[in-house]
C-alpha cells in the first residue's frame, strides 16, 4: 500500500495551481478546470486541485491509497 493522490480544496484554485507548479516541482497531469478540478503531480504521487467555495477548503484534505488488491487489504 502507499499513498497515489492527496484531494486538496481551495477556494482560489488558480493562484493554488501556480504555487504547485512554480514554486513547488508539480506539472499538470489533466487539465479540468473548465471542470473546477485539475489533477497535478509528480511520477510518485498526485495532487488533485478542487474548487470549493470554502466549506470543505478549511477543513479537509483527502488522501487515496493504491494497493494491489482492495478485497484483500479490506
Amino acid at each position: 500500500m502507499r499513498p497515489c493522490a492527496v484531494r486538496i480544496w481551495t477556494n482560489r484554485l488558480e493562484k493554488s495551481l501556480r504555487f504547485y507548479t512554480e514554486i513547488l516541482p508539480f506539472s499538470i497531469k489533466i487539465d479540468g478546470s473548465e471542470d473546477g478540478w485539475i489533477i497535478i503531480g509528480t511520477p510518485s504521487i498526485d495532487l488533485i486541485l478542487e474548487a470549493d467555495d470554502g466549506e470543505w477548503s478549511a477543513r479537509y484534505i483527502g488522501l487515496s491509497f493504491w494497493v494491489d488488491d482492495i478485497r484483500q487489504t479490506h
